[in-house]
């Protein structure tokens, strides 16, 4: 079975499968979450956008002590994807095109049997559309020569990264860095 994963994970329809099906899951989510009328609809949008912003600090915290910390046997399976980008990042590494929808079923599920089911379900449509953004903004920084604005600073601030890979660990934005003091002030 790892055998047909590891096979699958480096695939460009993998790659791109993972983007519709995270899709989808967010539309379905939200759908759940504005259809159950179990939370008001303000507090809906603002649990969404807490998702998503929460996403950030899980993108950054995932990289610098998950995909850069010492691999233990439950994750290595991830260290050694995330090396395998930076021998090449304009490959298509990436997890299998079920592993985040699944595991933010399998989360909001166990989450919905003490919480409010809107409310959870917005939470995790943002916190998995953070992860879309992610990803979006991953392959356009590999593949996109931007010449200006924030996409271009993201760039520069990424691929400095792939140069020193204890530092710059955020890929959407540089906040947690400079919080945790990862940012490479010498770029």
């Amino acid at each position: 079975m790892l055998g047909l994963i590891d096979r699958i994970v480096t695939t460009r329809w993998n790659y791109w499968l993972c983007f519709i099906v995270d899709a989808i899951t967010v539309m379905i989510l939200m759908a759940i979450a504005l259809e159950r009328h179990d939370v008001a609809g303000l507090f809906i949008v603002l649990l969404a956008v807490s998702g998503y912003l929460a996403f950030s600090l899980a993108e950054y915290l995932a990289h610098a002590k998950i995909f850069h910390g010492r691999p233990r046997r439950l994750i290595r399976a991830f260290v050694i994807g995330h090396w395998s980008h930076h021998k090449n990042p304009l490959g298509y590494d990436s997890l299998p095109f079920f592993f985040a929808s699944g595991l933010v079923a399998i989360l909001v599920y166990l989450l919905t049997m003490w919480l409010p089911v809107s409310g959870v379900t917005a939470f995790f449509a943002g916190f998995l559309s953070g992860y879309i953004t992610y990803g979006l903004f991953h392959y356009l920084i590999h593949h996109v020569e931007w010449q200006r604005g924030y996409m271009a600073y993201m760039q520069r601030f990424h691929e400095h990264h792939h140069e020193k890979p204890r530092t710059n660990m955020g890929v959407t934005s540089p906040i947690w860095d400079f919080v945790f003091r990862t940012a490479d002030r010498d770029r």
